[in-house]
């Protein structure tokens, strides 16, 4: 098992392990949004609540690609900004210094998600129901129980 996982394995083979594709398809997604939360201001919207409302999509998808990484692997890289050079600096970030910002961020992406949006699309409950298992994930249960009960009671209660 020890050879199947070393950085010179094949870490992309459905006979082996997949560890390689989960590894970039969630910094793939946190590049994307990234770039997103970095570019908002270059781009033109129609309302301000529309510009919120992609912010904290962006916010969402990388609090959830942040999640599933420090499930997975633990501390990883934590990066807040989209990468225009190339760079070999990374460093390692604590995961729980990780979850308390992703924690951040769906804070702010809560205010600004609708409670109903088209499939697909990222709406309040379910940033409830990240940020409750974010909150888990610290250790943070009293918070946990509040962000959950926000989803079950529902957005009329």
């Amino acid at each position: 098992m020890n050879l199947l996982i070393q950085p010179g394995a094949n870490l992309n083979s459905g006979n082996t392990n997949r560890i390689g594709w989960f590894w970039g398809e969630f910094y793939e997604g946190i590049k994307y949004a990234n770039t997103v939360i970095d570019r908002i201001d270059d781009a033109e919207f129609d309302s301000d609540a529309q510009k919120n409302e992609i912010l904290a999509g962006a916010y969402f998808h990388r609090a959830y690609r942040y999640y599933r990484l420090t499930q997975q692997f633990g501390d990883v890289p934590l990066i807040l900004h989209e990468i225009t050079s190339a760079r070999l600096d990374f460093v390692t970030t604590a995961r729980t210094t990780i979850l308390e910002k992703m924690r951040d961020d769906l804070n702010i992406a809560i205010g600004n998600l609708p409670d109903v949006v088209d499939r697909g699309q990222v709406n309040k409950a379910a940033a409830l129901h990240l940020l409750t298992k974010v909150n888990l994930a610290l250790s943070d249960f009293d918070a946990a129980i509040t962000s959950a009960s926000s989803v079950i009671n529902g957005p009329n209660a």
